[in-house]
């Protein structure tokens, strides 16, 4: 989780900043800032180490996770109606529109995979899924290829880190922190929702293996700790 992520850099930094220990995950649900004069200055600290006006999370917070807020400014959709600002929470970030290609994938995509909730199963690796992922990927490749202009992309190999646990890391799927999940929920629901409804629409908006990258982002509506991940693509 981002938490576990940022934690982790929190427990290296923190000889630096000794006074600025990790909250716990249920403080940092909200905007980064304890104050913040504009929507914008919600979502991050430029200095978190160093400003009081920051909540001392390293900037975890859940308003984060609204990052279908920043996509927007981009300018692909409309937004001229009720219904996609109630999506983006009417937020006040100005738009920088493009008139470029923008090329999305879903964080899920990069092992090929069509769930965002997977778990290693080396029984698989040679199995009939094994190898739709691998064709997905590929497929990947080649679509970056392509949008990039360049003549070869090399093949996408999945990396590995070695992982120790650092002391605080936390299980999201743990009762305790249910209050934080049913707010990122919502963040997803809405982000999930708009990116099907309105971002999709838009003939600048690229994606690879559609299909798989409508059934990802349709899993965001749902709690992955007590949802069982599907292989069922609905349309909105």
């Amino acid at each position: 989780s981002f938490y576990n992520f940022r934690l982790r850099n929190h427990v290296q930094r923190q000889h630096e900043h000794p006074s600025k220990a990790m909250p716990a995950p249920r403080d940092l649900i909200g905007p980064c800032t304890k104050t913040h004069h504009s929507h914008n200055e919600s979502y991050s600290c430029a200095k978190p180490w160093e400003t009081n006006d920051c909540n001392p999370g390293d900037n975890v917070c859940t308003h984060r996770a609204q990052f279908h807020h920043a996509i927007s400014r981009l300018g692909l959709t409309p937004m001229n109606t009720t219904d996609e600002l109630d999506l983006l929470d009417h937020h006040t970030m100005s738009i920088q529109p493009t008139t470029q290609p923008v090329f999305f994938l879903e964080l899920s995509q990069l092992s090929g995979s069509s769930s965002s909730n997977n778990d290693d199963n080396d029984d698989n690796d040679d199995g009939p899924e094994e190898e739709e992922n691998k064709e997905r990927l590929e497929q990947l490749r080649l679509d970056l290829q392509e949008f990039l202009g360049i003549e070869a992309l090399p093949p996408m190999r999945p990396y590995h880190k070695p992982y120790t646990r650092v002391k605080g890391e936390i299980n999201i799927c743990d009762n305790q922190y249910q209050d934080v999940r049913n707010v990122l929920l919502q963040h997803g629901q809405k982000a999930s929702t708009w990116i099907l409804r309105y971002l999709l629409m838009s003939p600048q908006a690229i994606v690879s293996s559609r299909p798989q990258f409508v059934q990802l982002v349709q899993q965001w509506q749902y709690d992955p700790c007590t949802t069982p991940t599907t292989s069922t693509t609905t349309n909105d």
